[in-house]
């Protein structure tokens, strides 16, 4: 997403990575088979990007708030086990 320009950061993506990875206020989450799992579970109307379908299923395995203004997200999470800020 970086080289897409999507993510707009200063200086080498891979070093601002570092750099919040090992922010005090920010924790890195590991991708689990139980988070994995739950992603392939969301069903057919949940985003179909895989990356979404990551954090979201990161956010349910977790019991976290997901904040986010992705519309797709904020629709499909509407009655289902993830809560949107």
């Amino acid at each position: 997403m970086a080289a897409s320009g999507r993510i707009r950061v200063r200086g080498p993506f891979e070093e601002w990575l570092q750099a919040m990875a090992g922010h005090p206020l920010i924790d890195v989450l590991p991708i689990t088979a139980e988070i994995v799992a739950d992603a392939a579970r969301l069903g057919q109307n949940a985003p179909t990007d895989p990356a979404d379908r990551i954090i979201m299923a990161t956010a349910r395995c977790h019991n976290l708030q997901l904040l986010t203004s992705d519309q797709r997200i904020v629709d499909w999470a509407k009655g289902r086990a993830l809560a949107i800020l």
